[in-house]
């Protein structure tokens, strides 16, 4: 499994592209330019053996399309730093979620706990998917910073001071998938500087 810097290393000067193609029960990951291999998985032979098989396809799918929009995101950030390094750190964590699969999945014979790890998988990378769309949504500028004027909530609408609990949440959240992933800040870090350089 590539560490999280050569994922960088890959995922640098390369455009945005779709990971995840599908025909049937048939599913293939095609991550060679972003440093993680091109795998296939046939879910007819899976499910017969590993029942929770069947919750990976649409994680997967979402997982793909969000790694395009972080980087079609990021692309588009050069006037927010900070911004950007959460949508390219997110990505680098997606692109990782498919290494970890395959891993998972080159386990020659399903057994029960096997079926308890895609299903931990499941749902470190539903929380993952989770963030994403929080980060991709629109929002102030105030979401993902720590300094925030308080305001009162006007018509139901949040107050900067909720959406900046949201930010602590967010880093909560993100930093529990990074463990998942055996990824440190440190690492996290140098791949970032990696990207950007």
């Amino acid at each position: 499994m590539p560490s999280i810097l050569e994922i960088a290393k890959k995922i640098k000067g390369n455009g945005c592209t779709h990971l995840v193609k599908y025909t049937g029960e048939e599913y293939t990951i095609s991550g060679a330019s972003l440093g993680i291999g091109t795998f296939k998985i046939d879910l007819g032979g899976f499910s017969n053996k590993i029942k929770e098989i069947n919750t990976v396809p649409p994680v997967m799918m979402a997982l793909d399309t969000n790694q395009f929009l972080l980087c079609q995101q990021a692309s588009q950030l050069k006037d927010n730093p900070q911004l950007k390094d959460v949508c390219l750190r997110i990505r680098m964590m997606h692109i990782m979620a498919f290494s970890q699969l395959q891993a998972l999945l080159s386990i020659p014979t399903p057994s029960e706990e096997l079926g308890k790890q895609i299903l931990e998988w499941t749902t470190q990378m539903n929380k993952l998917t989770s963030q994403s769309i929080d980060l991709l949504k629109p929002q102030p500028k105030t979401a993902l910073t720590e300094k925030s004027v308080l305001t009162k909530s006007v018509g139901g609408k949040p107050s900067a001071a909720k959406r900046t609990v949201k930010a602590g949440s967010y880093k909560k959240a993100l930093a529990e998938i990074m463990t998942y992933q055996g990824i440190n800040e440190t690492q996290m870090r140098e791949a970032l500087k990696a990207v950007e350089e």
